[in-house]
């Protein structure tokens, strides 16, 4: 079943796998399954997952997705693509791996195109590579506070993260930050690749912890989620993994959940990609490329560097599904003197505190719509951690 999905005069063609696992978005928070298994981490400062974690997964029964799920692609072509800039072109043939560019660009894209700003960030593979080494002493690291600072992380739904699976390599992997539910996963479609290798979980709250500290805003490790998800769909070629994580950003970025996918349709989905990044002449960076000031890099990049050792317990779940927050529409505002007719809540009058998550109008907040955080009344009075 092909989806077209509209934004103005654009008009992308991609496609969305028929299976089990898809979920309504009103029923995505109550899609994770039950019967969670407790998988004890392997170090995280060590470049392994340990090898009685690997056992266990593949012990778990997963289904045959190549026999009992089919899918297809619509034969239509796009017909108006919004202009992007793409370098490398010759990854995306058939067997080649997908080289760092294409997928950066890919997720770019979409989030540009489709106005997804205000709810995903996505992070470059190029940026999350400071943590192959010594981030206080690393200039990567500053140009990933600066990207975090200047894009307003903690305003988002979700933090997309590309992640090299090993310093040298081009096995990709992808992160997800739910900011919202507060959990932490990794997405990988091969199993026991280095991809899910638990350094990564402690690089993401790495990032989370950062984002808070950027915002003002009190951060509690022990409250958040990490796991890892058995049924996602998977490869056993490693030319198309990186087409696997182009599928994952585009079926999270427009809250659906993660359903099969075939190598045979990971071909066509292979050639979609092609075309839309060839058909483009620019792409636009995300956020705001205003310089973030030097002097204040210091204090944050402490935070690039801490510990979670005592917190990577992953659970590891049969099935996943993201929490659903409609991108457009309406949302009810979280005081309860609004007076405003059925008490609702337009994108256009909208603020988001990003201590409580909530939606308040602007007019029942006495908010400066512009500005870059929004704090509730509630958790103004509340006083970050000290620097």
């Amino acid at each position: 079943m092909a989806v077209v999905v509209k934004k103005t005069n654009t008009i992308l063609i991609l496609m969305q796998a028929e299976s089990v696992y898809d979920s309504p978005d009103s029923e995505v928070e109550n899609y994770l399954v039950n019967n969670v298994e407790i998988i004890n981490p392997a170090d995280p400062d060590s470049c392994g997952t340990s090898k009685d974690t690997f056992n266990k997964l593949h012990a778990l029964k997963r289904q045959d997705l190549l026999t009992k799920y089919q899918s297809s692609f619509t034969d239509e072509i796009p017909t108006k693509i919004p202009p992007t800039n793409f370098r490398d072109l010759s990854s995306l043939k058939q067997g080649s791996c997908i080289d760092e560019s294409c997928l950066n660009d890919w997720a770019k894209h979409l989030i540009n195109v489709f106005s997804l700003t205000e709810s995903v960030l996505y992070i470059p593979t190029y940026l999350y590579r400071c943590f192959f080494n010594n981030v206080m002493e690393n200039f990567e690291a500053e140009k990933l506070i600066r990207y975090l600072a200047n894009n307003k992380a903690l305003k988002k739904d979700y933090i997309l993260v590309g992640i090299p699976a090993t310093p040298i390599g081009r096995h990709w992997t992808l992160g997800v930050i739910m900011l919202n539910s507060q959990k932490i996963t990794l997405l990988d479609p091969i199993d026991g690749s280095p991809g899910i290798d638990n350094r990564h979980y402690n690089y993401l709250m790495r990032i989370t912890l950062l984002a808070h500290k950027l915002a003002g805003v009190e951060f509690y490790p022990d409250e958040w989620k990490l796991f890892y998800p058995l049924n996602i769909p998977r490869t056993t070629s490693q030319a198309d993994a990186g087409i696997y994580v182009c599928y994952f950003i585009y079926k999270i970025a427009f809250r659906n959940a993660l359903s099969s996918l075939l190598d045979t349709t990971a071909r066509d989905f292979r050639r979609r990609i092609h075309y839309v990044l060839s058909s483009a002449k620019e792409i636009l960076p995300q956020g705001d490329s205003k310089k973030y000031p030097r002097e204040k890099l210091s204090q944050y990049i402490q935070y690039l560097s801490h510990n979670f050792r005592q917190l990577l317990q992953v659970q590891s779940f049969d099935a996943i599904a993201l929490n659903s927050t409609p991108n457009m529409g309406v949302r009810e505002c979280s005081d309860s003197f609004c007076t405003q007719q059925l008490n609702n809540l337009s994108d256009f009058d909208q603020l988001k505190c990003v201590g409580c998550r909530k939606y308040h109008h602007i007019k029942c907040s006495g908010a400066d719509p512009s500005t870059d955080y929004f704090y509730c009344f509630t958790c103004s009075a509340l006083s970050p951690i000290s620097e």
